[in-house]
């Protein structure tokens, strides 16, 4: 394939869960027309995070704050305010994973299978103010949700904070966060 694109063309669905009607935050799926199961050792070598099975095959990671999924068809990503901005980090995304697929040839491929890292190692990078500020009640359960992929870490504000910074490195490199 050389340095042509992998993914030209996808069929774009953006929808609200089913089982919250009504539900604020969108998820995108992108069908494919192409398999990139050949991608996704790359992709688990450039995203030190991400969780990898080559069994499934399928590749969890974090994209610009949002949880994704790479299938051999289908590409997930969650977690959005609206249509326009799913769309938009879809493209972000895709473009992302063509560069990958572009430059492979410069890549080690990963077939690791990685974890997710527990809730009481990201707990134990957390600022621990127990301050809501992410909406939830402690800071641990924030940390459950973000082992899960159901929290965004740009929630914890006091991690924007300068004394902070390496605790936000830390926890994106744990999490596969790509900045």
């Amino acid at each position: 394939m050389g340095a042509a694109e992998l993914i030209s063309s996808y069929r774009l669905e953006v929808s609200s869960p089913p089982c919250e009607p009504g539900a604020e935050r969108y998820n995108a799926f992108a069908h494919l027309d192409v398999d990139i199961s050949a991608l996704m050792p790359y992709v688990n070598a450039v995203w030190p995070g991400a969780t990898y099975d080559k069994a499934g095959p399928h590749l969890q990671g974090r994209f610009r704050g949002h949880a994704v999924t790479l299938h051999p068809r289908m590409i997930a990503l969650g977690g959005f305010a609206d249509r326009a901005e799913a769309e938009a980090l879809m493209q972000e995304l895709i473009a992302e994973l063509n560069r990958i697929w572009q430059e492979r040839e410069s890549i080690q491929p990963d077939y690791r299978k990685r974890e997710r890292p527990s809730a009481v190692a990201l707990y134990r990078l957390l600022p621990g103010a127990n301050c809501k500020e992410c909406g939830e009640e402690t800071c641990f359960i924030f940390a459950s949700k973000l082992s899960i992929g159901a929290a965004e870490l740009g929630r914890c504000g006091r991690l924007r904070q300068p004394e902070h910074a390496w605790r936000l490195e830390k926890l994106r490199a744990l999490l596969g966060e790509v900045p």
